[in-house]
């Protein structure tokens, strides 16, 4: 009796565990976008669900670069500079509406990248 609870218990747990991670699994999504010559990279993402919001980018040259995300039209999140010098930076925007993503990097000189991801 005891191995048949066991193997009860085991299977629960191994599908819930799946049950779990497939809403993760199927809501991932996001875009990206790379420029080798240009100082700006300019990118929109449908289908965003919500709440965290995943920002990589990427700029050259010295001074500063710039990045924002604007979701269903307004500044959601960003505006923020950083140095161009340093190596490619990931931020988190915490608590986003849902809707449509447009996010853009401007920086001194190319090659630029932006990632959006959730």
């Amino acid at each position: 009796m005891r191995k048949a609870i066991m193997r009860g218990v085991t299977t629960t747990a191994v599908v819930g565990s799946m049950l779990a991670l497939s809403p993760q699994i199927a809501l991932a999504g996001g875009n990206s976008c790379y420029s080798p010559t240009a100082t700006a990279c300019n990118l929109n993402a449908s289908g965003f669900p919500g709440n965290d919001l995943h920002v990589d980018a990427d700029v050259h040259g010295s001074g500063t670069g710039k990045w924002g995300v604007v979701i269903n039209g307004r500044l959601a999140c960003g505006e923020t500079l950083f140095d161009a010098a340093a190596p490619p930076q990931s931020w988190t925007c915490k608590f986003m509406p849902a809707g449509n993503v447009h996010a853009y990097v401007i920086g001194p000189q190319g090659p630029v990248s932006l990632t959006v991801r959730w």
